[in-house]
């Protein structure tokens, strides 16, 4: 489930990314790449692991455990 979550932020992430290069005035690779620290795909996979995290400890949070039974499933 984080993985999805992580994965569906990443248009939002694009648009504010884009909208922050262009009204900034820095270009978009700087923010991939840490500053130009990193290579762009390992910058893509960080970008992706930042979001990940968070998005692991809501599923772990707010998401039930496989087998437990709620109040919402029915009789």
């Amino acid at each position: 489930m984080a993985a999805i979550v992580a994965t569906l932020w990443f248009p939002v992430a694009a648009l504010i990314a884009g909208l922050a290069s262009v009204l900034l005035g820095f270009p978009i690779r700087v923010l991939v790449t840490f500053g130009d620290r990193i290579h762009a795909a390992a910058g893509l996979v960080l970008c992706w692991l930042i979001l990940c995290l968070p998005a692991l400890a809501y599923s772990a949070v707010f998401m039930p455990s496989w087998g437990k039974t709620t109040t919402a499933t029915g009789p």
